[in-house]
């Protein structure tokens, strides 16, 4: 995979980059690490015009509270809480296959996440789309979640 380099995904469009002073990922089994015990409320899905986060354009799966990840990484969670308090369905993360132009280059990859110490909250999907339609199978790609330890979920 080709990395893009020293940029942020821009919190109002996620179609949109910024540039950073952060230290670059390599696109291939970089660690975030969250603050121990921190804990993370998310309340939009980027599948939805009006919310103020936008529409991940990449994202083939359906409601989600974060960006499409199409590249292998590790979440070191330090206990943190990842909580689902908006309204109706949204899962987490979709990890699966996209190619992104960004102003570093195209990046392109199929993603894979090992979540370790984390808790999981409020997240609930149905269907390919996440929304309560039937007969609706799931659209995944060949990336997935790889690995999960300690996680717990706190319902």
């Amino acid at each position: 995979m080709k990395a893009a380099r020293g940029i942020a995904i821009d919190l109002t469009d996620p179609d949109h980059f910024i540039t950073t002073e952060c230290v670059m990922g390599t696109g291939s089994g970089d660690t975030i690490i969250l603050p121990g015990g921190g804990v993370f409320q998310l309340t939009d899905s980027l599948d939805d015009p009006n919310s103020a986060i936008g529409v991940d354009a990449h994202n083939y799966m359906g409601p989600t509270a974060t960006p499409i990840i199409f590249s292998t990484m590790t979440i070191e969670a330090a206990g943190a809480t990842l909580e689902w308090v908006g309204k109706g369905n949204s899962r987490l993360f979709a990890i699966g296959q996209a190619t992104v132009a960004t102003p570093n280059g195209v990046a392109s990859g199929t993603g894979g996440v090992t979540i370790r110490n984390a808790y999981i909250k409020g997240f609930h999907v149905r269907g390919g789309d996440g929304r309560l339609r039937r007969r609706r199978r799931a659209r995944g790609g060949r990336g997935g979640l790889r690995s999960v330890r300690h996680a717990y979920s706190r319902e």
